[in-house]
């Protein structure tokens, strides 16, 4: 069989927006994290948070907010917040799920280690 030139260019043209439909139509979504939720709609897409909490409704998944006061800042502040519930877990007067940032329910080290992180800005 032989080709014309433009039906060559017609063949592969087709082709190749074929596989790029095919492609799309996957569903290859990005998630840096691996927590089973598409980074466009992921409210902390830096660290795997699959039940997207978000306890105090401002848009950051609790697993990477520490600007407890959201004045868009995670300082002084926020540490003073967070030592009100610190070493306190679910069911107790002083915890509050804004500070546990692994949704474990306890507000322990693990939690305060994110606030210092992200306190320094790492």
């Amino acid at each position: 069989m032989t080709w014309k030139r433009s039906s060559l260019h017609r063949w592969i043209a087709t082709a190749a927006f074929g596989a790029c439909l095919s492609f799309a139509s996957v569903g290859l979504a990005a998630d840096l994290d691996l927590d089973g939720v598409d980074d466009s709609v992921d409210n902390c897409a830096g660290v795997a948070n699959g039940a997207q909490y978000d306890s105090d409704g401002d848009g950051a998944g609790d697993a990477c907010d520490a600007d407890y006061n959201n004045d868009g800042a995670v300082d002084s502040l926020d540490v003073e917040l967070f030592q009100g519930s610190f070493n306190s877990e679910a069911g107790d007067e002083s915890y509050d799920s804004v500070f546990d940032h692994n949704s474990d329910g306890q507000i322990d080290g693990s939690d305060f280690a994110l606030l210092q992180s992200l306190a320094s800005g790492n």
